[in-house]
């Protein structure tokens, strides 16, 4: 399975909360360093935890099945799906009916139409209508760790407790 999003421009916490959280006084020229730790932070997390944390648009191709559990969630209910037939050319056809999207933190697209064979891309949104509060603070105590780390070489930085806290609450266990 492949997936790809297709991320909002905007940031998941603003930086007040961060300077608040982190008790920072920061020049104007770190502002732009903390805004991208709170996109990596962000980007961290969700991908660790198979989250949306804001709206974005996740595109995944997989094999056709009857039930498709997506990677990304939550799926607000009554949120809708496309569905296209991926050809051996790389060609999309359109499929107008004949599945259904399951909503919920844990979405799964249904396919009812057995004619619905091979390599299919399932296009949809998932996102977080707010932020809450434990997922903001997990983003901003990973901003912390990151800070602290800043100009150390990369060896894998470590998650804050906030974070791994969060991912094994809210994620789902993938093999």
């Amino acid at each position: 399975m492949q997936t790809e999003r297709t991320r909002p421009n905007t940031l998941a916490v603003n930086m007040m909360e961060v300077e608040e959280h982190l008790r920072l006084t920061y020049a104007i020229e770190e502002q732009l360093t903390l805004q991208a730790m709170v996109t990596a932070a962000t980007v961290e997390i969700e991908e660790r935890a198979g989250l949306a944390i804001q709206s974005q648009t996740i595109t995944v191709t997989t094999d056709a099945c009857t039930d498709i559990p997506l990677p990304v969630g939550p799926v607000a209910t009554g949120a809708t799906a496309t569905l296209s037939t991926l050809g051996d050319d790389g060609t999309l056809t359109p499929v107008a009916s004949g599945f259904w999207l399951e909503a919920g933190r844990w979405p799964v697209l249904h396919i009812t139409d057995t004619s619905i064979t091979g390599r299919v891309v399932v296009g949809y949104t998932a996102g977080m209508a707010t932020v809450p509060a434990d997922v903001r603070h997990a983003i901003c105590d990973q901003v912390g760790v990151m800070y602290e780390n800043r100009g150390v070489p990369a060896q894998g930085l470590a998650l804050s407790m906030s974070a791994a806290a969060l991912i094994a609450r809210r994620g789902r266990v993938r093999l």
